[in-house]
């Protein structure tokens, strides 16, 4: 058995006689429909439909505390404070009971490696842990309770505690990253800076 290969003479000036019949062409279709069918069907496979897709609602910066230092001859940052709360998409079929929120600073210089304060929300925000990793601060917060579609968690407000050494001008501006974690949400993400004074 041979392979042979048609002639290009003259095949594409019309001359050639080789035409495609009905069979061929519903053959050649009955092989590419199920290519097209599996390329339409993954992207819908990609959003998990047990997981509420929820939103950092309100994560921002509330200030900074100070104290007059006699010695300094200057402010000096006693504590950061912020607030965060999330929001469930009205589509989702997900009511949340728990999310993990990890507030990184970075600059740890000034800071201590304290847990943080909650200054409203307790009754379902828990502090977890608060450490340094690098040249940055890591607080963890737990939330329990319950977030329906639509809704909006308690508002989470805090205070990061400093060691009161460092001058307005020597502290500078922060930056803090806030990551929300569950098995019940999709991740989200959100940021917020404390400016310099």
């Amino acid at each position: 058995m041979t392979d042979t290969l048609p002639r290009l003479d003259g095949a594409f000036d019309g001359s050639d006689a080789r035409t495609l019949n009905r069979r061929q062409l519903i053959r050649a279709g009955a092989w590419a429909a199920p290519v097209i069918v599996l390329a339409t069907a993954a992207p819908a496979a990609a959003v998990s439909p047990d997981k509420a897709t929820v939103h950092m609602y309100n994560f921002s910066q509330n200030g900074k505390t100070v104290h007059w230092s006699a010695s300094q001859n200057a402010n000096v940052v006693d504590a950061l404070k912020g607030s965060v709360s999330f929001k469930s998409d009205a589509s989702s079929a997900q009511t949340v009971t728990s999310a993990t929120l990890t507030v990184t600073v970075i600059g740890a210089a000034g800071l201590r490696v304290e847990k943080p304060v909650i200054t409203a929300g307790a009754s379902n925000w828990s502090v977890v842990s608060s450490t340094k990793s690098g040249d940055s601060m890591v607080y963890v917060f737990l939330f329990a309770g319950s977030v329906a579609a639509g809704a909006t968690s308690p508002t989470l407000s805090y205070t990061l505690l400093a060691d009161g050494l460092l001058t307005v001008s020597q502290f500078g501006a922060r930056t803090a990253q806030g990551l929300l974690t569950s098995s019940q949400i999709v991740t989200t993400s959100a940021e917020t800076s404390w400016g310099a004074w």
